[in-house]
């Protein structure tokens, strides 16, 4: 309490200082008048008394200044005064003001801006319940961490490992489709999660439940819980929900449960479908379409868990040799597998502007140097009326400060539209939406980097300002040996701001060189002048291939119609974007043994025109025709 005790006193003191004032100099004035007194009762003249009396009370000023010390407001009582004639000054002199403000806005802004990313990105807490708890898990080839597991591996491991609280299952890709039945068709997305997904990442739906024990089986009922957006969205948020039908791509599902708001992991999706033990895509080892997410058991750390995997994966191995030899399991803490392809560029670019800041405080130092040397005469004569140095830098430095604080609102004004710049340059798309706002964190940030601004650019000018010899602006005589240390000074001020604009330089550079080569990179087709659109049909009047694929055929005939189109063609998963469904390719004539491990292919659906369309050569054969319908032989394109 003694401490705030002492700033009420203080505080009282200020704003009382008028009366305080007052008080002061009828002291004083009664002292002169009783002493002035004095001296006329030894017979001094009253002018001769009256100046006896003052010299003996040895300066008015200089009590008034000894009784403001004592008070403790004379440092308040400048800082008020300090500011208003910086105020005045920066308005005399709007151009200067504007430069410092942008300088060095700019560069608390950038920094603002990716600390607000970094927060919201690498520091801020996953929203899950004991989320440092979580894990990842993908599968390895020869100790190299790849993605995606088989359904029976996954099975495999839930059923043996002892390390897990739970460990669920997902496709890290979507199901795109068509949502029919009350109302008009809605273009939505899905995933399969197992039954165990939800209860490792330990949340519960908001409303109804999610899967059962019986609906994670073959043949199961055909369950779906449905996003809160796909509830607000499609349904009104409708309490009434649970039970309704919806049919997703011609399957009618019933609804069970609908997640929290804001509910998802890597991927923003619409409704989540049941992972079947032996379902459409979890019954062969060879293809891999899920990631894992487990919860460490209590007590249990990371490398006993992952010692536990790797000892299932030996017995898996050894069990299935041709889909599982040289195969493992890779146990990744959740968040640092959801940043590990982020980490990197949003630290480097935190380093490239905080290079950025750098430069602009060498700059706003180098524009307070020339301030300072065409206001010499200024300061000169305020030394010689009484001034000292220490009050000439607490002046300097106040204007530092304001400065510094004004670029710390410029900053943070400049800084939402940095976020954005950043992150439509970086997509987090796998940690959600990253939404920097105005946190107290944030605050604090930008004010520590205003302070930090004021030591970098305010305060080496200010003491180099302050120790300038009062004589050096009023005459010729002191200036040389000045001169001579200030160059001395902007020479340093100059050199260090060229080796960091040089840094700054060198690494655009190397950005723009490594984007370059990206661009240059062989897509295997060709991008110019590339469009594309998703289309999906419902069931009606479309249920099956052959009216789907008139449909599709018709439709690419009156785009290929429209004026300045070359060329049109379909395909079910957009290159480069989206990975194909993998397949199993066996070749027994070369190499003697159908199924041998790692025969495995991508492969897309595509229609006629699709090669033409992308400006894919054939190297050889032909193109798929319409002819190549479900009466003859498939026929493949091979890559």
């Amino acid at each position: 309490m003694g401490g705030w005790g002492w700033v009420v006193r203080r505080l009282q003191v200020l704003f009382g200082k008028e009366g305080a004032e007052r008080e002061m100099e009828e002291e004083i004035r009664d002292h002169i008048e009783r002493e002035t007194a004095l001296n006329l009762a030894a017979g001094m003249r009253p002018e001769e008394a009256r100046r006896r009396a003052l010299v003996a009370f040895g300066g008015v000023e200089r009590h008034k200044e000894e009784v403001r010390d004592a008070r403790g407001v004379r440092l308040l009582d400048d800082l008020v005064q300090d500011s208003r004639v910086a105020l005045r000054g920066f308005l005399r002199e709007p151009s200067f003001t504007l430069a410092v403000l942008l300088t060095l806005g700019l560069g608390i802004g950038g920094n603002v801006a990716m600390f607000a990313i970094l927060q919201g990105s690498l520091f801020q807490a996953l929203p899950y319940p004991r989320a440092d708890r979580l894990v990842l898990g993908r599968v390895t080839w020869n100790g190299e961490v790849g993605q995606t597991v088989s359904g029976p591996d996954y099975f495999d491991y839930l059923d043996r490992s002892t390390s897990f609280a739970a460990l669920g299952a997902f496709t890290p890709f979507e199901l795109r489709g068509t949502l029919t039945g009350e109302g008009e068709p809605d273009r939505v997305t899905a995933i399969l999660a197992s039954r165990e997904y939800f209860t490792a990442l330990g949340v519960n739906a908001a409303l109804g439940r999610t899967f059962s024990a019986d609906e994670a089986e073959l043949d199961g009922p055909n369950v779906v819980v449905i996003s809160h957006g796909l509830w607000e969205r499609r349904f009104g948020s409708d309490p009434a929900v649970l039970g309704r039908a919806a049919t997703f791509n011609g399957t009618p599902y019933t609804i069970i449960g609908v997640m929290p708001a804001g509910f998802r992991l890597a991927l923003d999706t619409d409704a989540w479908l049941p992972m079947q033990r032996g379902g459409p895509w979890a019954q062969a080892r060879q293809f891999h379409n899920f990631v894992l997410v487990g919860r460490l058991g209590d007590g249990v750390t990371l490398a006993r868990a992952q010692e536990d995997v790797d000892r299932i994966s030996a017995s898996l191995a050894e069990a299935y040799p041709e889909t599982n030899r040289d195969k493992g399991l890779a146990i990744t803490p959740l968040r640092e597998a959801l940043l590990e392809s982020y980490r990197t560029t949003l630290l480097t670019l935190m380093g490239a502007v905080a290079v950025l800041l750098l430069i602009a405080c060498g700059n706003a130092a180098g524009l307070l140097l020339a301030r300072g040397s065409a206001r010499r005469g200024e300061l000169a004569v305020r030394s010689v009326i009484g001034a000292g140095r220490g009050r000439l830098g607490r002046q300097l430095l106040t204007e530092s400060t304001l400065l510094a604080l004004g670029a710390a609102v410029v900053g943070l004004a400049l800084a939402s539209w940095i976020q954005r710049g950043v992150l439509t340059f970086v997509a987090l798309e796998r940690l959600g939406p990253v939404e920097p706002e105005l946190s107290p964190a944030v605050v604090g940030f930008t004010l520590a980097l205003a302070g930090f601004s004021v030591l970098l650019f305010g305060a080496l000018p200010a003491v180099r300002t302050a120790r300038t010899h009062p004589a050096a602006g009023l005459g010729s005589g002191m200036r040389t040996a000045g001169s001579r240390a200030g160059t001395r000074f902007r020479s340093a001020l100059v050199v260090a701001q060229v080796a960091l604009t040089a840094v700054l330089l060198v690494s655009a550079g190397l950005l723009l060189r490594s984007f370059d080569e990206l661009r240059r990179v062989d897509l295997g087709f060709d991008a110019s002048d590339l469009l594309t659109a998703s289309v999906q049909v419902g069931d009606a009047g479309y249920a099956d291939g052959p009216s789907r694929v008139a449909f599709f055929r018709t439709l690419m005939e009156r785009i290929r119609s429209i004026p300045g189109v070359e060329g049109a063609g379909m395909i079910d998963r957009i290159p480069v974007r989206m990975s194909g469904g993998n397949v199993r390719v066996d070749l027994p004539e070369r190499f003697g043994t159908s199924g041998v491990f790692g025969q495995l292919a991508y492969q897309r659906s595509v229609l006629p025109g699709y090669f033409g369309a992308m400006g894919i050569p054939l190297v050889a054969g032909r193109d798929v025709a319409w002819t190549d319908d479900a009466g003859t032989p498939r026929a493949i394109v091979l890559s």
